[in-house]
């Protein structure tokens, strides 16, 4: 089971890097502030450094 979650949490991450990315360059119009979006990605990173390390309870 971890090891799914480890790869739909990857995917998670790299679609919410590509919309971050998309907002401060600029190319993707969006109501959120830049800061929020990079915010969603460090918790995407850091549920991946969880998962990598075993510490799920």
């Amino acid at each position: 089971m971890t090891e799914t979650a480890l790869k739909e949490t990857l995917r998670f991450r790299d679609f919410k890097a590509a919309g971050a990315k998309g907002i401060l360059d600029c190319q993707i119009s969006s109501i959120i502030l830049p800061l929020l979006a990079d915010h969603v990605l460090r918790e995407a990173n850091h549920y991946i450094r969880i998962l990598k390390s075993g510490q799920m309870h």
